[in-house]
This record gives structure tokens, sequence and C-alpha cells, in this order.
């Protein structure tokens, strides 16, 4: 398998690790919001920054330029999908983009007092918006690297998710027999093992991947520093 073939299964592993793992952050934060706009939500912010990462890289983005992007890129759609009820009209539209810009700092606090599932209200989604949205962006930037700092990928991700936990109730969730095993915390464990997993299995093929790029690698580089041989008459 030729190198850039290579090259694009370590993007493409990456990218699909990164969309399955805010898949399962969407999951996780289920009993905080228990309402279909939470797909929307977490779909719009994990696309959104997986595609200004590959962006920034694509083009050589500073750090800077970056972050402006994404900042840009969350006001442009914080209102049509994370506070669709204020698309109604022009003046509609500012006061959701103030409100999803407050909600980045102050939405936090107002998740920890609200009963919860707080559903759609207000713009309590804007917060988890932002913080896929960055997660992603961050999360992909790093793992399609080359270097040893794309692993910190899956702990990025992982942070997103235990952060999304502590938002939820604080009541354990029923337990779930599996087999003579009885799972705690259903909706916590099942999808948290399963974040895990697809982590653990994403470095796996990563490693093997990039394995066999150097390989790759150092056979073009003997093939081609093979000089062809004269013969003597």
């Amino acid at each position: 398998m030729s190198r850039p073939v290579l090259a694009r299964a370590t993007t493409a592993l990456a990218v699909a690790y990164v969309l399955v793992a805010c898949s399962l952050v969407g999951v996780l934060a289920w009993p905080v919001y228990r309402t279909p706009r939470l797909a929307v939500v977490v779909g719009a912010g994990a696309v959104l920054g997986v595609g200004l990462a590959l962006l920034a890289r694509r083009l050589r983005w500073t750090s800077t330029l970056t972050a402006l992007a994404a900042l840009a890129g969350y006001l442009l759609v914080a209102v049509p999908v994370a506070v669709p009820s204020r698309s109604g009209s022009a003046g509609g539209v500012l006061r959701g983009t103030l409100e999803a810009a407050a909600g980045v700092v102050v939405g936090w606090r107002q998740l920890l007092t609200l009963r919860l599932p707080v559903q759609d209200y207000q713009a309590v989604l804007a917060p988890l918006l932002a913080a896929v949205l960055v997660a992603a962006l961050v999360a992909t930037t790093l793992a399609v690297r080359d270097d040893r700092w794309a692993p910190v990928a899956a702990p990025v991700l992982l942070a997103l998710a235990t952060l999304v936990v502590a938002l939820g109730p604080v009541e354990p969730g029923p337990a779930v027999r599996w087999g003579p095993f009885q799972v705690p915390d259903a909706r916590t464990t099942v999808p948290g093992l399963a974040l895990v997993a697809v982590s653990l299995g994403w470095v796996v093929a990563r490693d093997r991947v990039r394995r066999a790029r150097a390989l790759a690698a150092a056979t073009a580089s003997t093939s081609g520093g093979r000089r062809p041989r004269r013969t003597v008459r």
C-alpha cells in the first residue's frame, strides 16, 4: 500500500474516531437534556469542529486564525442549531446570538441550577454545542498528526465525556443484568465503556497504520537509492 493511501487512511481513522466519540458523548448527555434537538447539536458541533480542523491543516492556518474561525462558526450556527426559538425574526436572531455567546461562559452554571432534564429551555444547549465543537476541533487537530501528540486526542474526548457526566443526575440510573454480570448505572456505564473501547481501538489501529507508513517510506527509500548495475564487457 502506497504512502499517500496510508496517509489518507490515518486521516479517515481520525475523523471516524472523533465522530463516533462525539456520538457517544451525545448518548451520555441524554439524561441532562432529553430532547431530540440534542442529536442536532452534537452532530453540528462535531462536524463543524472536524471540518475546521481539516481545513486549518490543509490551509496551514495559525492557532489564532483557527480559533477565530471556530468562534465565527459557533456564532453562525448557534441560533438555528441550539436556540431555534430565536430564529423567527432578525431581532430574535440577534438576541439568540448574544444568549449563545453568553452561554459559553454562564451556561454551565445555569445547567447546574435547573431541574433535569433541561430539554431545550432557552439557551441551555449552547454550552454543549460549544464544548463539542472545541473538543472535536482539538481532538481532530491532534489525531491527524504523525508525532507522539496524536494519542492525546483520546483524553480530550474523554474529558468532554466526563464533563457531560458531571452535569447529569446525581442519582445513578438503573442497573442492567448482562448474563452473569450486573452493570450499574447502565445509562452512563455502557456508553462510557464504549467510548474507552473505541479510543483504545483507534490508538491500536493508528499505530498499525503508522508502522505501515514507516515501512512503506523505508521501502521507497531503499528502492530509490539503488543504482542500476553496469555490465562489464
